[in-house]
């Protein structure tokens, strides 16, 4: 029988990290990611059953929240969010955290839910994350803040519309933070033609989160299923969001101008890109929407979900 600790806290090699009703969408991605092959930041995922519990201490259940009043479900997750992480498994999950944080100096909190990133919906940009976390008390507030997302009037209004307001659990990835010179998306189908014979790739100086906000006009690839790039824009790129070592924060700046009129990434890097890509794709056997980050040249995939139409 598994360890309550065991239970709660999955690490990326072990046979559970595919389970996406343990771990949601995002970490059983991240698990068919590493299998594929492709250079993937270390990480483990806080379960489902954690979030279970936690509510449970409190008085609360998914399904009460989720049929509570309006009203009362705000009422809730304000008093939840001052509440602390309890039960047997927190101090093994603490250590975990300490570990990573002593190798990379900081980490990345992101929800993954049961609901997200399907095929059949992708809940993209509805729950929460979390970047350059570098203490176990921010990590511990952020994992809280990301079961706390699950049940935002945005998310309850999505999963409604998404027949899933009934089938909810929310598990949290843990996940070494790569200060990205360069970062992007990858679509290994076009989500513009949804030609399945071209994949398109973005890219901007920075972190990826300034592309994906719209802070960053980035630069875009379009590449036939040859890897012959077929199509080149170059984007403004005037400002980008990059990690500050010596505040420890994520802070916005303007690029330098040459940077904007340059490629963020040479045809080499493009073609590394949609090769990763087409594995993913085959491993999971869907087109896929992938983030990724350059740092000192070496290339990362940061998560994936399915493309839906």
């Amino acid at each position: 029988m598994l360890s309550e600790s065991s239970a709660k806290l999955i690490e990326a090699d072990d046979a559970s990290s595919v389970q996406v009703s343990l771990v949601g969408g995002k970490g059983a991605e991240l698990a068919h990611l590493r299998a594929a092959g492709l250079r993937v930041p270390p990480w483990f995922c806080l379960s489902s059953e954690a979030c279970r519990e936690f509510l449970s201490v409190h008085g609360w259940s998914t399904n009460a929240l989720v049929q509570a009043s309006e009203e009362a479900r705000q009422t809730a997750l304000v008093e939840l969010a001052k509440a602390s992480l309890s039960g047997t498994w927190v101090e093994p999950f603490r250590e975990r955290v300490r570990a990573m944080l002593e190798l990379s100096g900081a980490v990345v909190v992101r929800s993954s839910a049961n609901v997200e990133d399907s095929a059949q919906a992708a809940f993209a940009g509805q729950f929460k994350t979390e970047l350059g976390l570098t203490d176990v008390e921010a990590v511990c507030a952020a994992v809280i803040g990301c079961w706390l997302s699950l049940f935002a009037d945005h998310a309850m209004r999505y999963a409604e519309t998404m027949k899933r307001v009934n089938d909810l659990a929310m598990a949290v990835v843990v996940q070494q933070f790569v200060p990205a010179d360069v970062a992007g998306v990858l679509f290994t189908m076009n989500p513009t033609t949804h030609d399945r014979d071209q994949a398109v790739v973005e890219a901007a100086w920075g972190l990826g989160e300034g592309l994906v906000s719209g802070l960053a006009v980035p630069d875009r690839f379009v590449v036939a299923r040859d890897r012959r790039i077929v199509a080149t824009e170059i984007g403004a790129k005037s400002r980008g969001l990059y990690w500050n070592p010596v505040q420890s924060k994520v802070e916005e700046r303007a690029n330098p101008r040459y940077f904007c009129r340059q490629a963020a990434l040479s045809e080499v890097q493009v073609d590394t890109l949609v090769e990763m890509g087409y594995a993913c794709e085959q491993r999971v056997g869907c087109p896929q929407d992938i983030e990724w980050a350059i740092r000192q040249d070496r290339i990362y995939v940061l998560q994936a979900r399915p493309i839906t139409a």
